[in-house]
């Protein structure tokens, strides 16, 4: 990565733009996407991320800004780059990883993945990500590859789980979630190397409290390709850049593969986070374990 102080296009040179987020800023759309037949420029108001094949440049306004840089590095960034450079696809999730394979958790915002993630950690499961879910064909399955050694952590979660959360700091200033890291002798443990895929469970809390408890059931295809998009990062965006197609058949291939799974809970998931993670533990022991990384053998 390189950072860079001068504008990294300047607007004459740029083609029009292939995308304008929904969120303006005096009018004009906080994110504009450009790409030409080398280069794909992402410019919010206050900095800017160049990808190439190779690598990507930077350039930001303010150092205050730090926190929003990060965010948007690690989120919306990289994910383009690994769907576009890396023709993998990124998701929003946390996995970990168990003696059988990758349990994947997907849902929708404060629906629980983190600190499902971190109830597992707790169980002797290792932490394989955390928000940025990397997934990509491996043998004859998928695979997800380890990224980020922490968790984002809620100060509820936190407090249980890890100590005070205070002691931690906040993943943005204007977030509550803590940065707690997994694998440096304090909580957990971390997986050094991509894991094979078991099962991905989408995470549905219930409008209110129904007294049913945690149970599982499995989605239909349709579903799953439509959930499987939904929680894509930035799915728009990657449709901008004419990705979707590629997704959507990766997509297609995997629920072939891996079964994707509902998991209905009571909220809020702070109350429930261990009978969540005993239903399933249950549900993935009756599982078969996940196909071992190996080569496609050629004909």
């Amino acid at each position: 990565m390189e950072v860079e102080d001068a504008p990294l296009r300047r607007d004459g040179d740029l083609p029009p733009p292939i995308y304008g987020s929904r969120n303006t800023e005096a009018g004009v759309p906080r994110l504009r996407v450009y790409r030409d037949s080398s280069r794909t420029l992402l410019r919010w108001t206050d900095s800017e991320f160049e990808i190439t094949p190779n690598r990507i440049k930077l350039r930001l306004e303010g150092s205050e800004r730090i926190a929003a840089w990060e965010v948007r590095l690690l989120g919306p960034v990289l994910g383009v780059y690994l769907e576009q450079q890396m023709h993998m696809r990124a998701l929003h999730g946390s996995v970990v990883a168990l003696p059988a394979g990758a349990v994947a958790f997907v849902g929708q915002s404060h629906s629980g993945k983190s600190s499902l993630a971190t109830a597992c950690v707790a169980r002797g499961a290792s932490l394989v990500t955390d928000d940025l879910l990397v997934l990509h064909r491996a043998g004859t399955g998928f695979a997800v590859a380890p990224a980020f050694k922490a968790i984002r952590m809620w100060p509820e979660i936190a407090d249980r789980f890890v100590g005070r959360h205070e002691d931690f700091p906040r993943f943005h200033p204007s977030a509550d979630k803590r940065v707690v890291p997994v694998g440096t002798g304090l909580f957990g443990e971390v997986a050094h190397q991509e894991v094979p895929l078991q099962c991905i469970y989408r995470l549905a809390p219930r409008d209110s409290e129904s007294g049913e408890g945690a149970t599982i059931r499995p989605l239909a295809p349709s579903l799953s390709a439509v959930e499987l998009v939904f929680n894509s990062f930035s799915p728009r965006l990657v449709a901008s850049l004419g990705l979707q197609a590629e997704r959507l058949e990766s997509f297609a291939e995997l629920i072939e593969k891996i079964p994707v799974q509902n998991v209905d809970y009571d909220p809020p998931i702070a109350a429930c986070v261990e009978e969540v993670v005993d239903t399933i533990f249950a549900d993935v022991d009756k599982m078969a374990p996940a196909e071992p990384i190996l080569p496609v053998r050629q004909s």
